[in-house]
């Protein structure tokens, strides 16, 4: 051993965890110093001490060498051989391999070491081949992904010359994929595997170990398997659109009317209960789950203005035996609504009706409150416009006929119109002058005395709207003794006639099948007794003016009661 103008300190024996170490001492610190160590095989480590700090200077069984330090500053570079190569590195580490030797073991290693950097590399150059065998210092790692994702798997490997990748998946290599990372797209099932990695240089290779990648099925969106359907309903009636869809995982709904979100609609049924002009539009649901969003086709939904009763009017011939001839009728809704009630009886002269009366009174109730009244018209600007508005005809300023106009509310009222003697007309109006108003008449009834066929009970009404109409029409005599109305008309028979006189339906004694108690308990009617000679049907027209007549048998007379309800 030569140690240029160092000395051995000592060798130290069986040092615990070490064994045999051999310590020696620079005697010239803060200048260039170099070393040959000649030793047999050690199964220790050898360190060399600087000053006061000892600084080790080869680690495990099969480690000649040493560490070159300054006791004036920090560590300088070393170099160390082992059996299998050579490493280099500071006194503050990590020792790091630059060549690696496919040499067999023998009994003696040589080891040089200087404090010159520059020196040590140049003597490393020429006294190797510069060649290092790859080492993998970090492996590629395990990942378990969802179908669509990227995926990378990356792998850190050190080498001289730099090494060569080549990656694998389940041992079989991947064309193209040569770099340190491996990067795969919108990863599928096909794609779940094992993946490796050869390192390659001339020195020698290695395979890292497997990295498992794991691909879960992407969440599929939903599939609409009914679509909502366009539809047409009428006004106040309950709408309900509705999607159906299938779906791995739990699904929200959005419903929207002309792209704009309805607040509360987030089920798969979207339930109108009394669909208004403004829900008329065009209807989508967006559905959405893990997988994504998907949205329905377009259901248009149209509402129509509920057809509805315009109006009553009865005609009597009134003398001074008769009771007032009495019109009834009922608002529904939740605001109050206007009419237009008149008693017509000069102006029927205008008509070539015969022995019109002369001066009729007008009175209305609301139950059995008085309301107003009106004897003569008075030719009022306000009267005349309303008169156009609902389609009536025309009264002379001056004449003496009777007619007001009123607002009504969610209750039953009665018109009474009086005369001394004559043909008189009452007439009820719906004088709202919008056609969609939530508020309507749903009975309309007129009760006056009916004397066999030549003197009837003839009472008009009209249905304006788009769609058909239900209604339940009565002629009740008997039925109004529950009532203690005396002088009834025993048998009423009841016929319903189109404009131009054509029979639409009669009846003569109702029976309880076709015409049904369920019927006039939906719509509010007093019941009539099973068997009863009462007259009842039940009839579905379009818009339109129509009469309902009340006769009797010939001979007979007596009260009766005609009723028009309708059946929404």
């Amino acid at each position: 051993m030569r140690w240029g103008r160092n000395v051995i300190m000592d060798v130290l024996p069986n040092v615990a965890g070490w064994g045999s170490v051999l310590a020696a001492k620079f005697d010239a610190p803060g200048v260039e110093n170099e070393a040959f160590f000649t030793v047999g095989d050690s199964s220790g480590p050898a360190f060399i001490q600087d000053g006061t700090t000892w600084r080790l200077a080869g680690l495990g069984a099969y480690v000649d060498g040493y560490y070159a330090t300054s006791a004036a500053g920090p560590g300088f570079v070393g170099a160390i051989f082992d059996v299998s190569g050579l490493f280099i590195g500071t006194s503050a580490g990590p020792w790091t391999a630059i060549s690696f030797f496919n040499s067999v073991r023998g009994a003696f290693y040589l080891t040089r070491v200087s404090s010159n950097v520059a020196w040590i590399d140049a003597t490393i150059a020429s006294s190797s081949n510069g060649s290092i065998a790859p080492a993998i210092t970090q492996p590629p790692a395990s990942q378990i992904v969802t179908a669509g994702a990227t995926v990378t798997f990356s792998v850190t490997a050190t080498g001289v010359p730099a090494p060569s990748y080549q990656w694998r998946k389940d041992a079989i290599s991947l064309p193209g994929a040569t770099s340190p990372s491996l990067v795969l797209p919108n990863v599928q099932a096909a794609d779940a595997g094992a993946y490796t990695v050869l390192i390659t240089n001339p020195s020698g290779s290695v395979t890292s170990l497997s990295a498992l990648l794991t691909v879960n099925p992407a969440p599929v969106p939903p599939t609409i398997t009914v679509q909502p359907s366009a539809q047409t309903a009428i006004a106040g009636t309950r709408v309900s659109l509705s999607v159906v869809a299938s779906s791995a995982s739990a699904l929200t709904y959005q419903w929207f009317k002309d792209g704009a979100p309805v607040i509360g609609a987030t089920g798969a049924t979207w339930i109108i209960p009394s669909a208004g002009p403004s829900d008329s539009g065009s209807y989508t649901v967006r559905l959405s789950n893990d997988g994504g969003v998907v949205t329905s086709a377009v259901a248009h939904l149209t509402i129509t203005p509920a057809s509805r009763l315009i109006n009553l009017s009865v005609r009597a011939q009134v003398d001074v035996d008769s009771a007032p001839l009495i019109l009834g009728f009922v608002n529904q809704g939740d605001r109050a609504k206007s009419v237009l009630i008149r008693t017509i009886g000069p102006s029927l002269a205008l008509f070539g009706v015969p022995s019109p009366a002369d001066d009729p009174r007008l009175d209305l109730f609301r139950g059995q409150t008085f309301v107003v009244d009106n004897d003569n018209w008075g030719g009022t600007a306000s009267l005349a416009q309303a008169f156009v508005q609902v389609g009536a005809f025309a009264l002379n300023a001056d004449s003496k006929d009777a007619a007001l106009s009123s607002l009504v509310f969610s209750d039953a009222y009665t018109a009474r119109a009086s005369a001394a003697e004559g043909a008189l007309l009452v007439e009820i109006y719906d004088a709202d002058t919008n056609p969609e108003a939530s508020s309507r008449l749903i009975n309309l009834s007129a009760r006056y005395e009916v004397r066999s066929t030549d003197r009837p009970l003839i009472v008009g009404f009209v249905i304006r709207g788009d769609s058909l109409k239900t209604l339940l029409i009565r002629g009740v005599g008997p039925g109004l003794a529950a009532f203690n109305v005396a002088n009834l008309l025993a048998d009423p028979r009841l016929t319903i006639y189109a404009e131009g006189g054509r029979v639409l339906g009669e009846n003569d004694n109702w029976i309880e099948a076709s015409s049904g108690s369920d019927t006039f308990r939906q719509v509010g009617a007093f019941p009539l007794a099973s068997g009863s000679r009462d007259a009842a049907l039940r009839i579905t027209l379009p818009a339109g003016a129509y009469t309902a007549q009340l006769t009797g048998p010939s001979g007979s007379s007596g009260a009766a009661l005609l009723e028009v309800y309708d059946l929404l």
